[in-house]
C-alpha cells in the first residue's frame, strides 16, 4: 500500500473572515481523501521553529472553526524568513515531517514566502498553494459568503492536488501549475501560475493586477476623490496620417 500524502495548511498575514473555514475544509477534505491533515500554527514563524508548531489533525480538531472569526492557528511575523538560512530551516522542517503539498492562505506577503521557499530552498520536494478567499472586511466574524467562499476555494485546492497522482514529485519539476496561485476571474476559479502572474499580469510599479474589474472606473474615482487631471501624452501619429498632418492636411476625425 503508498504511503499517505500528507496535507498541511498554514495561514499568514492579517487575519481575516473565511480563514477558519479554509483550515477546516483542507483538514476534513484531505482526511476524507485518505490522506494525513496538518496544520502549520503561527504562519511561517511556526514553519521555521517547527516541532509542536507543525501539528497532525484529526477531524474533531476543527469542529468549531467556523464559528470563529480570524485564524485560530494563529499568524505571526517572522523576521528571520526574510533571510535564507530562515527559509532553508522552514524548508528543513517540511522535510522532516514528510510534508507533500502545503496549502497558504493569506495575500500578496503570502504568495512572495511559498515562491521563495519553492525556489531557493525546496529544490522540488514539496508542492505550495496558496487560497486566497477575496473578502473585504478584515477580522470580525466571517459573513456567509465569506465562509462558503472560502470552503470551496479551499476544496478546489484539494482537487487540484489529487490531480498529481502519486507521481507529483516527478511532475512538479516541470509543470508550471505545480506552484499557483487560487483565484476568481469573472464567474470561473482558476489557477494562475506564479511565473506567469510575476512576469504577465502583474503592475510592479503600483503593485496590482494589470487587469481589474474597476481600472475602468479610475477616471471617474478621480474626478469623485477631487483629484487633478494627470496630463496624457498624445500618441504618436503614423503612417498616412503623420504625412498629412505634417503636410497640413489633416485635422482628425470627424
Amino acid at each position: 500500500m503508498a504511503p499517505k500524502k500528507k496535507i498541511a495548511v498554514m495561514t499568514s498575514g492579517g487575519d481575516s473572515p473565511g480563514m477558519n473555514a479554509v483550515v477546516r475544509a483542507v483538514v476534513r477534505m484531505s482526511i476524507h481523501m485518505g490522506c494525513d491533515a496538518y496544520c502549520v500554527y503561527e504562519g511561517y514563524e511556526g514553519l521555521v521553529q517547527g516541532g509542536d508548531f507543525i501539528r497532525q489533525m484529526a477531524w474533531d480538531d476543527v469542529r468549531s472553526f467556523l464559528s470563529e472569526g480570524g485564524t485560530l492557528i494563529g499568524t505571526a511575523r517572522c523576521m528571520a524568513f526574510y533571510e535564507r538560512p530562515g527559509r532553508l530551516t522552514a524548508a528543513k522542517n517540511m522535510v522532516l515531517n514528510g510534508i507533500d503539498a502545503l496549502i497558504i492562505c493569506g495575500g500578496d506577503g503570502s504568495l512572495t514566502g511559498a515562491d521563495n521557499i519553492i525556489r531557493e530552498e525546496a529544490h522540488d520536494r514539496f508542492e505550495s498553494r496558496e487560497s486566497i478567499p477575496g473578502h473585504v472586511q478584515q477580522g470580525g466574524v466571517p459573513s456567509p459568503m465569506d465562509r462558503c467562499r472560502a470552503v470551496r476555494l479551499a476544496i478546489k485546492c484539494m482537487q487540484h492536488l489529487e490531480g498529481f497522482g502519486r507521481n507529483a514529485h516527478n511532475r512538479v519539476k516541470k509543470d508550471p501549475y505545480s506552484t499557483s496561485v487560487i483565484g476568481i476571474q469573472g464567474s470561473e476559479v482558476v489557477f494562475s501560475p506564479i511565473e506567469e502572474l510575476e512576469e504577465k499580469h502583474t503592475d510592479w510599479a503600483n503593485r496590482r493586477p494589470k487587469t481589474a474589474h474597476w481600472l475602468d472606473m479610475q477616471d471617474v474615482v478621480n474626478v469623485l476623490g477631487g483629484r487633478p487631471a494627470y496630463p496624457k501624452p498624445e500618441k504618436s501619429l503614423t503612417g498616412l496620417i503623420a504625412k498629412d498632418t505634417k503636410r497640413g492636411l489633416y485635422w482628425g476625425a470627424d
